[in-house]
């Protein structure tokens, strides 16, 4: 049985080597490397001609192939065995020129220290030896692997002349190409590796890598496709690639359209994640899919995962550490604008990791908006405007900050600052419908509810599922005397956000002022129990039961008010 699994001609005599093209094809069954120093161990497997001409370059050569051939691929100790019989084939003949091609493999695949300038001695020494095709790929292979690309590149492109049919080479030079940012000529080069290998695996996974670099995202994925359908290890590299790919298509659109892309690209990361890779980037990208979805106590939790590995990598990416920090401070931030009693722990939370993040990166203006965005849910409104103007300072076209820097000024009273800043928002996104909606609110503050309404109008003309325009909508028209129309616009409001607090207590003061008081306290009690901190909501409440003759209740109500009245509304 041992004999039967090594496809060797046994009829070979003793003293005649198998010719090297065999050498190539044998398969050793046995695992451990040691074992190969026993010349036993070569009798029994029928290979006298391994000891045939024992002292020999070819001999020495021979047994180090063969070594270099078997076992496991990451066994550290039969390269190492390779090396030293290498190193005797050279020794009894240095200008053996096969040894000096094997021992830089061998001596790359060590993990010995310093091991690629090493390698690349013997691979400069077997290029003075012979400039063949063979002998360039492995001077350039171990030249990129000491990141020496230009001079890696020189060595594939010679090789490509000498021999044009080598579909490794085009890989090897485009590799090198795309490690120095040329794209477009890399993919040029993984083209014509293909041609000449259409299943290459490792062509087809970095033109997939350079197509993603130059945002060709939808031409990425027939690569990615075709490398699901291949080896275990390829279908989960590909898995994990699509669904980076999909994340990455999901932000050239529109963020109320980039939900479905988002749940594909989930879909493709759980799957990959569930195999028990757990990789930070692919828990990072799967978090802010979730963000994207506002699922944020999933995308919390699994930035949770990446934050408690950070301090081992943190040196290796300072940079990736802040946009973990960042998100997961976003998460909290958004988890306080939907919670009840917790909000003000949260946005505390978010405002601690948020200046983690401000630590190690200082460069980025979606950072201090969102710095900004706590200060201005706590009323901390001087430093919510330092935190928007760095904003635009970081980034002048940054609409949102503008937007808020508005809002600001409107709430110090400072009406023409506030235009000016809407006015650049406008500037800059003229058929924007979240401008539109800013800019109304400002008219409305300044009571010029017409102008308000037909920013309204066009800002769900242009995004009819914008609650928050409608709920604007049916107040303005609440108050010119259009109580239908107001009614309608809060039903659209509701259909779309259901238990928003805000929109509910809306709703809830307009019935109350058209004496639909019954109503109007079902309405809060929704309020109520999504935010319990709210004042104003129970002086409505305290309203309607007074109306009703329910006195005790109304009084309690009127003292929860009271108490509470000090929050912000």
């Amino acid at each position: 049985m041992l004999m039967a699994s090594i496809p060797i001609n046994l009829k070979q005599t003793a003293t005649e080597p198998p010719p090297f093209a065999s050498l190539g094809r044998m398969v050793l069954p046995l695992r451990e490397a040691p074992a190969f120093r026993d010349s036993w161990v070569l009798r029994a497997h029928g290979l006298n001609w391994m000891n045939a001409k024992n002292g020999t370059a070819q001999a020495h050569f021979n047994k180090a192939f063969f070594i270099f051939r078997s076992g496991e691929r990451d066994d550290k100790e039969k390269y190492l065995l390779c090396i030293e019989e290498c190193k005797k084939a050279i020794e009894c003949d240095p200008k053996f020129l096969p040894a000096y091609a094997l021992i830089a493999k061998a001596i790359s695949k060590s993990g010995a220290e310093n091991r690629s300038g090493i390698a690349l001695e013997y691979a400069d020494e077997a290029v003075k030896l012979h400039e063949g095709h063979n002998e360039l790929k492995q001077r350039g292979r171990t030249l990129a692997s000491l990141n020496l690309y230009a001079d890696a590149l020189r060595d594939f492109l010679k090789a490509i002349e000498l021999c044009p049919n080598d579909s490794e080479l085009y890989f090897f030079a485009g590799r090198c190409f795309s490690r120095i940012g040329c794209h477009e000529m890399a993919l040029k080069l993984y083209a014509e590796s293909l041609r000449l290998n259409p299943d290459e695996f490792k062509a087809r996974q970095h033109e997939a890598n350079s197509l993603l670099a130059l945002g060709r995202h939808e031409d990425a994925l027939p690569d990615l496709d075709f490398m699901v359908g291949t080896t275990a290890s390829g279908h989960e590299t590909a898995r994990r690639a699509r669904g980076i790919t999909f994340y990455a298509m999901s932000q050239l659109l529109q963020a109320t359209k980039r939900g479905p892309l988002c749940r594909k690209a989930l879909e493709e990361l759980e799957f990959y994640l569930g195999l028990g890779n757990r990789d930070s980037y692919a828990l990072f990208i799967s978090a802010c899919c979730h963000i994207e979805l506002h699922n944020y106590q999933e995308a919390s939790a699994t930035l949770n995962e990446i934050i408690l590995k950070l301090p081992q990598t943190m040196e290796k990416g300072k940079s990736f550490a802040g946009r973990v920090y960042h998100k997961y401070g976003f998460c909290q931030l958004k988890t306080g604008e939907e919670s009840g009693e917790a909000y003000k722990i949260l946005y505390l939370r978010a405002l601690n990791h948020m200046h983690k993040a401000l630590e190690l990166i200082q460069d980025d203006g979606r950072l201090f908006y969102d710095i900004g965005s706590v200060h201005l849910h706590l009323g901390n409104f001087d430093k919510a405007e330092e935190s928007f103007s760095k904003a635009v300072s970081h980034s002048s076209n940054f609409v949102l900050a503008y937007l808020k820097l508005g809002f600001i000024k409107l709430r110090k009273g400072e009406f023409r600052e506030a235009l000016s800043f809407y006015a650049k928002a406008l500037q800059i996104r003229p058929q924007d419908p979240v401008t539109l909606f800013h800019l109304g609110e400002a008219y409305t503050v300044l009571n010029l509810p017409v102008a308000a309404l037909r920013l309204f109008k066009k800002a769900i003309e242009l995004n009819p599922s914008n609650y928050r325009a409608h709920t604007e909508f049916a107040k303005l028209y609440a108050l010119l005397g259009d109580y239908g129309k107001a009614d309608e616009h809060f039903k659209k409001a509701l259909s779309i956000n259901g238990n928003h607090y805000g929109i509910l207590g809306d709703y809830a003061h307009f019935k109350r002022s058209m004496g639909e008081y019954e109503e109007a306290l079902d309405i809060l009690n929704r309020v109520f129990a999504a935010r319990p901190d709210r004042a104003f909501p129970h002086m409505d409440a305290a309203l309607c039961h007074y109306a009703l003759g329910n006195f005790p209740e109304g009084r309690k109500q009127e003292l929860l008010w009271h108490g509470l009245k000090g929050n912000r509304n």
